[in-house]
C-alpha cells in the first residue's frame, strides 16, 4: 500500500512541479497547498511543495522524501561516489529518501549514444566493485536495464532514448537492502 501511495505522490508531484495546468501565481500557490494537504492526509506526514523551485519534501515518522525537478534539479550532494554518472549531464529529476537512508533517484539526459552509455555503465560499475545481477535490452537496444549489488545496496540503471529530445535518458535508483 505504501508503494502505491509513493508512486501516486511522485506522479502528482511531477505534474505540480512541472507547472502543468498552472496559469498564474495564485493558482500555483493554491495548487501547492491542495497537493500538500492531499499528501499529508495519505502519508500522515508534513509536506512542503515549492513549484517555483521544483521541489517537494515529505517528512513522516518512517523517513523523509526530497524531490527536485526542472531548473533546481541537481546531483544530490551525498550521492554515492562509487556509482558512475556522466559529467556531461542535464539532471531532470533527483530524489533522496523515501525508503530509508541511502535511497536515491536520479534521472538525467546526456548526449552520449544509448549503446555507448549502456556499455560504459556495465564497465564502470563493475570497475567500482559492483556485481551485475541482471541485464536486459529491449527494442533492439533502445531501452536497457542493469541491476547491480554491492554490500547492503542495490542499484537499478535504465538507459534509453528520450523521445522528446533524442538524447540518452539515464535513470538510477539506489536502495539499501532491508536488514
Amino acid at each position: 500500500m505504501r508503494k502505491i501511495v509513493l508512486i501516486a505522490v511522485v506522479l502528482a508531484a511531477s505534474v505540480v512541479l512541472s507547472g502543468c495546468f498552472v496559469t498564474d501565481r495564485i493558482s500555483e500557490k493554491a495548487g501547492e497547498k491542495i497537493m500538500e494537504k492531499a499528501i499529508e492526509t495519505q502519508t500522515g506526514g508534513k509536506v512542503d511543495v515549492n513549484a517555483d523551485k521544483g521541489e517537494m519534501n515529505i517528512k513522516t515518522d518512517q523517513g523523509e522524501l526530497n524531490l527536485s525537478q526542472g531548473q533546481g534539479a541537481k546531483l544530490p550532494d551525498n550521492f554515492p561516489s562509487d556509482i558512475f554518472v556522466y559529467d556531461d549531464r542535464d539532471v531532470i529529476m533527483s530524489g533522496t529518501g523515501a525508503m530509508g537512508t541511502g535511497t536515491f533517484n536520479l534521472n538525467y539526459l546526456t548526449p552520449i549514444a544509448v549503446s555507448q552509455a549502456f556499455d560504459k555503465y556495465k564497465t564502470e560499475m563493475e570497475a567500482k566493485g559492483w556485481k551485475k545481477t541482471y541485464e536486459m535490452s529491449l527494442e533492439g537496444g533502445k531501452s536497457n536495464m542493469l541491476n547491480f549489488e554491492k554490500g547492503d545496496s542495490q542499484v537499478s540503471i535504465t538507459v534509453g532514448q528520450h523521445e522528446d529530445t533524442g538524447k540518452t535518458y539515464i535513470s538510477i535508483v539506489v536502495v539499501k537492502k532491508a536488514q
